[in-house]
């Protein structure tokens, strides 16, 4: 069988420099590092997902307003994963201008039910807006302060215009309708 070892040693040498003596350990590694593999392998799993889902994660710390990303939600907000620090601050800038009460509403929401669940739309730096779904979930200190969120973000722009589109053939189908009746009845 193949194992994965760690070797450790050291020379000692003679005034001279030359080489008397090695004394080094062989240590069994294997299990470690088949861990450190597998591990390996489920993030470029989950990375794919992400990517593939339009999904990514974050995390926030709302006394210092420090927020991580992972690399699909920079690609949701327009960026190359890290191109710039997040921040609660850059995330609110992005929020699209009509819709930061809806999203305010939910954080204020989360400090009391724990969930923050909202659609929202975001200005891109290229001016392109999008739809987002935040999910995430709150945590509170013992007098109900909230602390920090983790949750997920997915781009769901392509769904909207899908219903859009669906509500807008509906509306016309139902337009049509009434005027063949109205026509039908004079």
């Amino acid at each position: 069988t193949v194992r994965w070892l760690q070797e450790r040693g050291g020379v000692k040498r003679d005034p001279g420099g030359k080489p008397v003596q090695m004394l080094g350990v062989v240590q069994d590694i294997d299990d470690r590092k088949r861990a450190e593999l597998a591990l390996a392998e489920r993030e470029l799993q989950l990375r794919d997902a992400q990517i593939l889902a339009r999904i990514g994660n974050w995390s926030a710390n709302i006394e210092t307003g420090e927020l991580s990303w992972s690399d699909e939600i920079y690609r949701i907000f327009g960026h190359e994963p890290g191109s710039f620090a997040p921040s609660i601050k850059a995330f609110h800038a992005a929020i699209h201008p009509d819709d930061h009460e809806l999203v305010e509403e939910s954080e204020r929401r989360a400090q009391k039910t724990g969930i923050h669940d909202v659609v929202h739309r975001i200005v891109r730096p290229d001016g392109v807006v999008r739809h987002v779904h935040e999910l995430a979930q709150a945590e509170n200190d013992a007098t109900g302060k909230l602390l920090r969120m983790t949750g997920t973000v997915q781009d769901i722009t392509e769904q909207v215009e899908v219903e859009r589109a669906l509500i807008a053939a509906r509306d016309e189908a139902d337009r049509a309708n009434m005027t063949k009746s109205e026509f039908l009845s004079s």
